[in-house]
């Protein structure tokens, strides 16, 4: 894992926004106990796996997929912001890289954990888009949202409750 605290201008960040590699550290092993000892978030992150894949899943692919990540912090907002709305963190789609915004500086330490737990299902391979991740949570792929900024929030934030909820 690799943690980079530079903004986009090459900068430290600010005091105010920065996360220290230590809170990132911390968050990752908080996501690490939800996945694999807490057995109701395991369950939960298990039938998701089930429903995207269709095999025998263990929660330890979405561990490693966490231990794999490089984390960026940015100082500034995310595009995704929006009324009530703020984006913790993106994902470059099928990558291990992480950005993490100042928005995650407010998050309660269970919170950001989850938020990790959110992310890694963005990373590698087997990536999938909040879309998906939206569809295998309720668990029907038949039924879908308009593609669009506030579809994709939509989705996001209703999946990441539901995660929340078992992950707690």
């Amino acid at each position: 894992m690799q943690v980079d605290a530079l903004n986009e201008t090459g900068q430290g960040l600010p005091t105010e926004t920065r996360l220290t590699s230590a809170d990132i550290q911390g968050g990752l092993s908080r996501a690490r106990y939800k996945l694999i000892l807490n057995q109701r978030c395991r369950d939960w992150v298990e039938k998701l796996l089930r429903n995207l894949f269709g095999e025998n899943p263990s929660s330890v692919s979405i561990v490693q997929r966490l231990n794999n990540a490089t984390f960026n912090l940015s100082s500034q907002p995310s595009s995704f912001d929006y009324g009530d709305f703020h984006t913790f963190a993106t994902t470059g789609h099928g990558t291990y890289s992480v950005t993490i915004y100042p928005y995650a500086h407010s998050m309660s330490p269970s919170d950001f954990a989850v938020g990790l737990i959110h992310e890694a299902f963005h990373m590698g391979p087997q990536a999938k888009d909040d879309f998906q991740m939206w569809q295998a949570s309720v668990g029907n792929f038949n039924i879908s949202l308009p593609h669009t900024p506030e579809g994709l929030r939509l989705a996001s934030s209703s999946w990441n409750r539901m995660l929340q909820q078992h992950c707690q």
